[in-house]
């Protein structure tokens, strides 16, 4: 997830969450990372799992899950539009993560906060003593090194995330390219009002490599269930030949009936042939 790798880090993230009926106390170390990426590609199934993860959380009163559920909230609140969802949160773990043994996780917690408009210097909410890099970077506000050092960990969503708070045509629209070649489609969108905002005339419309060669916008597993759903496999039987679970498979075919606008296996198989894929005969 953090090399940008979404689509492999969504199949195994959903073995890790749909592989076991009940994970227990490990829900909320494992459905928070799911829901995250989720919420990164616009996939409206994320805020239900937020919500779940945020509240077991508080039950079990774990820092770790607190920080994951909750940090992953705050970006959606950002991401959506709605920052107020994410103020409960707030209050719950900057107390949480006060302390100094901490620092990690409050950095990226405050980085988040200030990116969904609940954070401030005023407010004490900037940049602290022992605050890691690049976290430190984004809040002090020098994008720069901010980008730059994401760019040296292999983080492209942070480092356009950074790129974009430059307030420069360049580099904000190189924040765009990353952002739309990862499918950030929320977060490329905020980018689009920003240069809007700058003043540029001519913003590329955002379709990636993938896009373009696929009208539908599926994601390359996605495409890969269609072809199979065209031949007439079952989910289980696509299940078997992908190796992933059923689960998975049953999300990527309502995944790609949406996108399509179909209503049936059927419809979607008939639609694969105009997107250059085998179609159903």
């Amino acid at each position: 997830m953090r090399r940008g790798d979404w689509t492999a880090a969504e199949e195994r993230l959903r073995g890790l969450v749909e592989g076991v009926d009940d994970p227990g106390m490990l829900y909320v170390y494992s459905v928070p990372a799911l829901a995250r990426l989720l919420a990164r590609r616009g996939d409206p199934g994320a805020e239900p799992l937020l919500g779940a993860a945020w509240e077991r959380a508080q039950r079990q009163r774990s820092l770790l899950g607190l920080a994951s559920a909750g940090i992953a909230s705050v970006e959606w609140a950002w991401l959506t539009g709605r920052p107020e969802q994410a103020v409960a949160v707030r209050e719950v773990l900057l107390a949480r993560t006060a302390p100094a043994g901490a620092a990690a996780v409050r950095g990226e917690l405050l980085r988040y906060l200030a990116r969904a408009g609940l954070g401030s210097f005023e407010e004490g909410l900037g940049s602290f003593e022992g605050c890691p890099e690049p976290w430190a970077a984004g809040l002090r506000g020098d994008w720069r090194a901010a980008a730059a050092a994401w760019e040296r960990a292999g983080d492209p969503y942070e480092q356009a995330l950074e790129l974009a708070e430059s307030g420069e045509v360049e580099p904000t629209l190189r924040a765009l390219q990353i952002l739309d070649d990862l499918g950030a489609t929320p977060a490329a969108t905020l980018v689009r009002r920003r240069l809007r905002d700058l003043g540029v005339q001519r913003i590329p419309r955002g379709a990636s490599a993938t896009t373009r060669a696929n009208p539908a916008g599926l994601t390359p597993r996605q495409v890969d269930v269609l072809t199979l759903v065209a031949t007439g496999m079952t989910n289980a039987e696509i299940a078997e030949r992908l190796v992933v679970s059923v689960r998975t498979v049953d999300h990527h075919v309502s995944a790609v009936l949406g996108k399509l606008g179909a209503s049936s296996r059927r419809e979607a198989a008939r639609a694969a042939g105009p997107l250059g894929l085998p179609a159903a005969s």
